[in-house]
């Protein structure tokens, strides 16, 4: 206990739906609640102040559609849409550390050969470039805050080999 007790309470909900031949979507929701309930003196901790890296609400839903040919090949088309809300990076909430409500999407297509012996995909990951602090310190006795942010939209293109 080197800040505090705290109080969490939360929910998930996953569904996986099968829509039509080829098409599923995958889906989830979670709720959280998640604050100090009482903090050390010496902490600087608020009572109330929500636990870092708990946003109250997260979603995802993730549809994709395989296409079948002849002789055992395939096209896959897949994309993630995660919606995260509004969540503090460090136990003092430090505004300038607090990450925004962000929406992320990922997205890929990927021929297979028969028996998926080789698969070639070409995908993207939080391809509309969405920039969020994901860590950081506010280092009240030095005057200074430091901060990470997520990674930039990414583009891949892989080749894989079943041996």
């Amino acid at each position: 206990k080197n800040a505090g007790t705290a109080r969490i309470l939360g929910t998930e909900l996953e569904t996986s739906w099968a829509v039509a031949h080829g098409f599923t979507i995958q889906s989830a929701i979670g709720y959280m609640n998640a604050h100090y309930t009482s903090t050390l003196p010496d902490t600087l901790i608020p009572l109330n102040t929500p636990l870092p890296k708990t946003p109250k609400w997260k979603a995802s839903v993730g549809p994709q559609y395989i296409v079948d040919f002849e002789g055992g090949r395939s096209l896959r088309f897949a994309g993630n849409y995660t919606f995260t809300s509004k969540m503090t990076n460090d136990t003092l909430a430090t505004p300038e550390l607090s990450r925004p409500n962000t929406r992320i999407l990922d997205l890929s297509a990927a021929y297979a050969t028969a028996g998926d012996k080789y698969e070639i995909v070409l995908g993207g990951t939080n391809v509309t470039d969405t920039r969020y602090v994901i860590t950081g310190q506010d280092q009240v006795a030095g005057g200074q805050i430091q901060a990470t942010y997520n990674a930039p939209a990414e583009w891949y293109l892989q080749l894989r080999v079943k041996l």
